[in-house]
């Protein structure tokens, strides 16, 4: 009978994972192998080996650490390092008598995989130009610091019902991930002046059942920032509903309670933790800036791919990583790169590619020579041939559909458009399963891995969603027709063809899903499909 994750977190997540490297994977019991997730040793596809989820809190490293993780990923793992969703790292094929090891050389580097998997406090994601945005209200880095070394301290003792992800935005404008997270900080003025503070807020995720953050809490003072992620943790702990795990998440209470119930317990939870004298934390805000968006810095090697910094004199440029797959090469010259011509640190991005913070105009040339060279694209970022993917079936065990894959097809086919300017900020990611690790809700395109029957075989299928937006705050619509992975391809170009008869001019793809509805698009992904070979027989859910 299988274990029940909630009777493995009752009786503890201690483990001896030297033990378990001497007795090897054989010996790994159902329950120690949920152990091992909580201290970021996770399940993989392959028999006999994990996958490695390293934090890495706000997506930034020094070049030696990123060293040491390329060491180790050669060493004992199968090469490459990952850039995951949340601006971490992942290391693959990692046997469990090499774990010890892995875990002395990323202690020795500074870095941790302490509840990086599991019902846990996930990577503290900040949004990606934090600290180099003109309307950037205040820096996240310290609070994200303090938030990582408070999830760190507490993991091995905290019971979540489900896991939860943390989120921090520079300013109004910088909500995308805030939008779909469980706790979210958006830093935001003060509206009669003074020291600017944070808007809360919470109860947001994706997965099989999206549904976006809800206002908790309009403006906290900094100093309050612990105190206010203490408050929506014990939620987590006390109101999860732990004989149900499709419904466990404190997303869920808002369906149960309400909007205003679940404000009401926050309230509750948050004076309760303020009483608790935890860290706290001031910064003096920047001068303040309007809230605008840099130019772009037109470069003949690189045209449209720097962007000014509110630092004058200074840009970041852009290194991308496809499908967040990090050769050794490429991390070697990432990491040379960040030394030579930047501010000498390696800048992770939600969107699993990399940034270069700090060059100098005059050094912008040299460095983005030197990525290109390593086949880092410095242009595109955030195009529609920038695809973001899962690991997919390349190596989670749930995935039932190749995200990466089809994420390599569609970035080949699509790349005609690049230099488009429709499609300069448009956004297609790909999920291997319904989990949407990919965020596949909140993209213009979004594709989340299934199965279907077709000609009486089962073959890997997407589901499509059109329109999604988080700053918008729109999820994308489904459609409820599935379709095969081989036909991902034609299913995109077919909506691209209807949003370029139908956008009114410097509309943006989701806008005018949201303008006319997503009926057209559907239209033609059913023409697409209907136009080409066998007959779908049936479709069950993964």
């Amino acid at each position: 009978m299988a274990v029940r994750i909630e009777d493995i977190k009752r009786e503890g997540i201690a483990v001896d994972i030297d033990a378990l490297a001497r007795t090897g994977f054989e010996s790994i019991s159902e329950a120690d192998r949920y152990r091992l997730k909580t201290q970021g040793v996770c399940a993989q596809k392959h028999v006999g080996v994990f996958m490695i989820r390293i934090r890495v809190p706000g997506g930034k490293m020094w070049p030696s650490q990123l060293r040491r993780v390329a060491e180790l990923a050669a060493t004992h793992g199968h090469g490459s390092v990952h850039v995951t969703t949340r601006a971490g790292l992942e290391l693959h094929h990692v046997r469990i008598e090499h774990v010890p090891a892995v875990f002395a050389g990323l202690g020795e580097a500074g870095l941790t995989t302490k509840g990086a998997c599991g019902d846990t406090l996930r990577n503290v994601v900040a949004c990606a130009h934090a600290g180099t945005f003109a309307g950037e209200v205040l820096p996240p880095a310290p609070f994200v610091e303090m938030l990582h070394a408070r999830i760190v301290q507490i993991s091995d003792a905290t019971n979540l019902s489900r896991k939860m992800n943390v989120a921090i935005g520079c300013s109004p404008l910088c909500d995308e991930q805030v939008a779909t997270s469980d706790i979210g900080f958006l830093a935001t003025p003060a509206a009669g002046g003074g020291p600017a503070g944070f808007a809360v807020w919470g109860a947001g995720g994706l997965g099989a059942t999206p549904r976006l953050a809800i206002p908790l809490f309009p403006f906290l003072p900094q100093r309050d920032l612990l105190a206010a992620f203490t408050a929506i943790v014990a939620m987590g702990e006390k109101h999860g509903d732990r004989s149900n795990r499709a419904r466990a998440k404190i997303k869920m209470l808002v369906e149960r309670w309400g909007e205003a119930r679940v404000r009401e317990v926050f309230l509750g939870e948050l004076e309760t933790a303020r009483s608790r004298g935890l860290p706290a934390l001031e910064v003096q805000a920047a001068a303040e800036e309007v809230y605008a968006r840099p130019r772009l810095v037109p470069l003949r090697s690189v045209p449209g791919g720097a962007q000014e910094q509110k630092q004058a004199g200074l840009f970041t440029l852009p290194a991308l990583i496809p499908m967040g797959e990090l050769s050794q090469a490429a991390a070697a010259a990432l990491c040379d790169a960040a030394e030579r011509f930047g501010d000498g640190l390696i800048h992770l991005t939600p969107d699993q590619n990399a940034e270069l913070q700090g060059v100098p105009e005059a050094k912008l040339e040299a460095a983005a020579a030197a990525l290109e060279r390593a086949e880092l694209r410095t242009r595109g970022r955030g195009g529609i041939a920038d695809v973001v993917a899962c690991v997919g079936t390349e190596y989670c065990p749930i995935a039932v559909s190749s995200s990466m894959d089809t994420g390599r097809e569609l970035s080949q086919s699509l790349g005609a458009r690049r230099e488009d300017y429709r499609y300069a900020d448009f956004r297609i990611h790909v999920s291997g399963c319904p989990h949407s690790c990919a965020r596949h809700q909140v993209a213009d395109v979004g594709l989340a891995g299934g199965t279907m029957k077709v000609d009486g075989a089962v073959v890997e299928a997407f589901v499509l969603y059109v329109g999604g937006n988080a700053h918008e705050r729109r999820l994308g619509e489904p459609w409820e027709r599935k379709f095969p992975r081989s036909h991902a391809p034609d299913v995109v170009e077919a909506l691209l063809r209807t949003y370029e008869s139908l956008a009114l001019p410097g509309e943006r793809f989701s806008r005018t899903v949201a303008r006319v509805g997503s009926g057209p698009f559907f239209a033609a992904a059913a023409a697409a499909l209907d136009g080409q070979g066998p007959s779908q027989e049936s479709a069950h859910a993964a």
